[in-house]
């Protein structure tokens, strides 16, 4: 993935109890910050999605493992 990708994959639910999306482990704010936001931020977000999904017991799309 380039890091300053968009980590979307037309999946976009947020989970409650985590407060994350389970199709990109964004948080809303994330989300709705993500076009404003310059891509050094937007690369150091990306570098945290793979762990926040196994920390927060959700399962890595395939997409993010294709790397």
């Amino acid at each position: 993935m380039n890091l300053s990708m968009s980590p979307y994959i037309s999946f976009c639910t947020i989970e409650p109890r985590t407060g994350l999306c389970l199709g990109c482990a964004r948080t809303l704010t994330e989300i709705t910050d993500w076009q404003f936001m310059s891509s050094d931020k937007q690369a150091e977000i990306n570098k945290t999605l793979i762990q926040r999904f196994t920390e927060a017991g959700i399962e890595v799309p395939q997409a993010f493992l294709n790397d």
